[in-house]
């Protein structure tokens, strides 16, 4: 993302800039939900390409000097790169200290510290697969795992071209470029629907298109077009570019083939853009501006996005809001630039002070890292919130507290063995109703609930990315189970597991939902006969209420002066028309195990008439359908008598007034 004005050892080009200024323009147009440009986050692409462009032609000048020095490579990567970086990094942490919940700033707090070590595109990816991780528009620091993508580039780039020239080969040079794109591509394409997230934030899945900028560098080498034929490919370019970020969404697969088509877009631009009418389309004065302090203003447009958020909230969807946050994005991005990004980049590089560069940058980032870090152990420091302000935050928190990990025990932890939970994160949530019976019983649970996985027996799930871990957990969760004759709870997201696989890893029927709703209760019933002894208990949890209301605000932000999100309760009658048919088929379930199965059914306990979404001012639900503590704990107490019997086996009033 960096934009050096003018690039070493060779022709200023401010048509390059002027690419510039389409990417940037593209991704913050697409980030601040412009609906014309929804495939806008292409301009990262566009950026792969150039700097992959810019890099390779400025290595390949030095090695054919014979002036190449991996020293000064890097001397001059770091002055352009992290000054800019490491003030957005420590601004964006310093806000966050003020505006962040303890849950917000422990996220942000890793972030930073994978930020400044280059390694936030692999958080990223790891996170993906994490069922509860933060959503990708709370995440300040999200737009730099493109930064750790290109600095990973960076430590891999220079020695190869250095080892590829030693055959002093054009030919073979360009041979070997091409196939490692050739790889690169193929790859990512075939991952793509194995693990998306790999394909869209892994450096190998990425290298084709800084690739693409060097086989441009190498085609220049061997001529350039004449003008009609470069005015042609130029067109081309442009087209592709703009066709990416206008008829791209969300929903595209990406990257892969799909990212080929902007990056070879912008290749064809880049090869073609030497000409007096390319000049004037991208070199006019505006597009050059913007191009020059593209990488302070891409590096300033998402925390204004993200904290823009956190303060107003929905408002931020305003037009006449988004063009004052377009506005606060170019006044930051100068003063970044003018003041950080000039100065240290205009340093002429010396091999000598390169050391003491090196170890400034490690002070400057032990500063931000180590208190950061600190912030991440420590859970957000919640020291920054009164007791009060604590007290709401753990309400509305995900009803899997007190766990923080899914293989937890909850309760009386010194008490007996009372309840296992098996599930995903519908039967997490079950904790929070649980813990306080377990408290006065004595007793203590097992919860081997993973989140965003199908935990029953004989069927897993149709997705390559996570079939094999989910059946991993599960078939270890059973053996744990297995070993006790311990009640079981068993609750899922019944239907949300529509891509269904047998063991032997063939698709199921599942096309209607009379066999979606026939392969699970087969695999429920399996399940349950696996469990395990005639005496053995098992609770379950009928079909989840869903409010379909946006995201809630669930917890405590400073600064804030959001609007409440817009909620309209579903009655019981809507909750049951989804519920009814799953709750039929859990009942003929229980007609089978007359004497082991006890079956819940949430909307019994959530919707009186019309569903409650608050109670006493605090949400019950954290999103959609997982409940918070407060609504799981309002659950516990309204089905105490059902969950007494079944943690004890005998009904609730035998057990004694002491519950209540």
């Amino acid at each position: 993302m960096t934009a050096p004005r003018h690039f070493a050892h060779g022709v200023y080009r401010p048509d390059v800039d002027g690419l510039r200024c389409i990417a940037v323009l593209g991704v913050i147009f697409c980030h601040l939900k412009f609906s014309a440009m929804p495939g806008g986050f292409v301009g990262v692409d566009v950026f792969f390409v150039i700097s992959g462009y810019l890099i390779s032609r400025n290595i390949l000048n030095d090695l054919q000097d014979g002036r190449f020095s991996l020293l000064t490579f890097y001397d001059r990567r770091i002055r352009r790169i992290f000054p800019a970086l490491f003030v957005t990094i420590a601004a964006s942490f310093a806000v966050g200290l003020v505006l962040s919940s303890p849950e917000q700033l422990r996220v942000l707090a890793g972030d930073v510290v994978s930020s400044l070590f280059s390694i936030v595109n692999i958080r990223f990816w790891k996170g993906a697969h994490d069922y509860f991780a933060a959503s990708s528009d709370e995440r300040t620091l999200l737009h730099l795992w493109s930064l750790s993508v290109e600095e990973q580039f960076y430590l891999v780039w220079p020695a190869l071209l250095l080892l590829l020239t030693r055959a002093k080969n054009s030919a073979f040079l360009f041979v070997a470029i091409t196939t490692l794109a050739a790889a690169s591509l193929i790859a990512a394409q075939l991952w793509l629907p194995r693990d998306t997230a790999a394909a869209f934030y892994l450096t190998p899945f990425r290298v084709f298109e800084f690739a693409f900028g060097t086989i441009v560098v190498l085609a220049e080498r061997r001529g350039s077009p004449g003008p009609r034929q470069a005015i042609a490919m130029f067109a081309m370019g442009l087209v592709l570019i703009f066709a990416s970020m206008i008829f791209y969404t969300a929903a595209t697969p990406f990257p892969g083939l799909t990212a080929a088509i902007p990056a070879a877009g912008t290749a064809l631009a880049i090869y073609g853009g030497r000409g007096s009418t390319q000049l004037r389309i991208l070199g006019n004065p505006a597009a050059v501006w913007v191009g020059t302090i593209s990488y302070s203003l891409y590096l300033c447009h998402w925390p204004v996005i993200v904290f823009g958020r956190h303060v107003i909230g929905d408002w931020m969807d305003v037009v006449w809001v988004k063009l004052v946050a377009l506005a606060v994005m170019f006044g930051l991005a100068t003063m970044l630039h003018r003041l950080v990004e000039v100065p240290f980049r205009s340093r002429a590089p010396e091999v000598r002070p390169f050391w003491k560069l090196l170890g400034a940058c490690g002070v400057a980032i032990a500063v931000v890292a180590v208190p950061a870090h600190t912030a991440f152990r420590q859970d957000g420091w919640s020291w920054r919130f009164n007791e009060a302000q604590r007290a709401v935050m753990h309400k509305q928190a995900f009803a899997f507290a007190p766990c923080s990990e899914y293989l937890c025990v909850f309760g009386d932890t010194a008490g007996p063995l009372g309840v296992q939970i098996i599930g995903d994160s519908y039967a997490q949530q079950y904790v929070a109703a649980l813990q306080p019976l377990l408290l006065k019983l004595g007793m203590r649970g097992e919860s081997y609930a993973y989140g965003g996985c199908l935990m029953l027996d004989g069927i897993r799930l149709g997705h390559a990315s996570t079939a094999a871990r989910c059946a991993a957990e599960r078939d270890a969760t059973f053996e744990k189970v297995r070993s006790s004759a311990a009640p079981v709870l068993i609750a899922q997201a019944w239907r949300s597991y529509r891509n269904l696989a047998g063991e032997d890893g063939r698709p199921l029927p599942g096309n209607t939902d009379n066999q979606y709703r026939e392969a699970i209760a087969a695999a429920l019933s399996r399940t349950i006969d696996k469990m395990g002894g005639p005496d053995r208990r098992i609770l379950l949890i009928g079909g989840e209420v869903l409010t379909h209301c946006k995201k809630y605000e669930t917890e405590i932000r400073r600064l804030s002066i959001a609007p409440p999100p817009d909620c309209v309760p579903p009655t019981l009658a809507e909750v049951r028309t989804q519920t009814a048919p799953w709750n039929e088929t859990f009942r003929s379930i229980k007609a089978r195990y007359p004497d082991k199965v006890t079956t819940l059914f949430p909307e019994d306990y959530l919707c009186p008439s019309v569903c409650e979404v608050m109670n006493g001012g605090l949400w019950l639900f954290r999103d959609s359908g997982h409940l918070t503590v407060m609504g799981s704990e309002l659950l516990g107490a309204r089905a105490e008598d059902t969950l007494v019997s079944f943690l004890l086996g005998k009904p609730a009033t035998s057990v004694g007034g002491n519950l209540r």
